[in-house]
């Protein structure tokens, strides 16, 4: 603007043409800075409307961790501290970039209930069985969503050999003679009883282990830390 008015005071004579071109030059100068001021605008409003989804995504993901927590107020302290420092921040990614219908945000919601699945007691030797088979599969899971956060591996390390406790104290939890008496009743058939008498045989020693200790849990496909571990060799 200043510009335009030092041009009209040192060259305007009898010219009238000089005003036309001023005058376009400071329509020019004012459509680019609408476009600016627009521009300006919907970054502001792109931020705002960002940080208000951020602020709605980790009010629903705390509220679905600590729904679940409430449920299972046993938990042991390492689930929890992995829920609430890692895993909190692995379903608040789903979240943003996937959304709430998406399947990564139903998976790693269901991630988080096999978790604490995994570490309540099991009374049958059929539920001990699935864990046994869960557990690869979990531990997988688990490292390949606080990877995605960049979780810090030492802790995350650590975490894993306290799961390593929980899991085996599941196994045991429901061991012995509880579970002796859900074995099948004998039939009559000779022939069926023998063959019912060794699954409950089975079940037996597999109960008599736990009681002496003798739990070897499968193996993830995670670090040579975990991996060379007892709770990494095959049940």
């Amino acid at each position: 603007i200043e510009s335009i008015v030092n041009r009209i005071i040192s060259d305007f004579g009898d010219d009238p043409s000089l005003l036309e071109d001023l005058n376009d030059e400071f329509l020019a100068f004012m459509e680019r800075e609408q476009r600016g001021a627009e521009v300006a605008e919907e970054r502001t409003n792109q931020v705002t409307r960002g940080k208000e989804q951020l602020r709605l995504a980790k009010k629903l993901v705390g509220e679905e961790i600590t729904r679940r927590l409430a449920k299972h107020p046993q938990l042991p302290q390492v689930v929890r501290v992995l829920l609430e420092d890692g895993w909190k921040d692995v379903l608040l990614l789903s979240y943003l970039r996937q959304g709430p219908e998406s399947g990564a945000w139903t998976e790693n919601l269901r991630i988080t209930d096999r978790l604490i699945w995994s570490v309540e007691p099991k009374s049958a030797y059929e539920e001990r069985q699935e864990l046994l088979r869960a557990i690869p599969d979990l531990l997988r899971q688990l490292r390949e969503g606080l990877n995605g956060i960049s979780y810090d591996q030492h802790k995350m390390a650590h975490m894993f050999k306290e799961l390593q406790s929980c899991h085996i104290a599941s196994l045991r939890a429901g061991s012995g003679g509880q579970n002796r008496a859900s074995a099948p009743a004998e039939p009559s058939d000779a022939g069926t009883e023998h063959t019912q008498g060794a699954g409950a045989e089975q079940a037996a020693g597999a109960d008599q282990a736990a009681d002496a200790g003798d739990i070897k849990l499968p193996a993830d496909s995670g670090s040579d830390e975990i991996r060379h571990d007892k709770y990494t060799e095959m049940a």
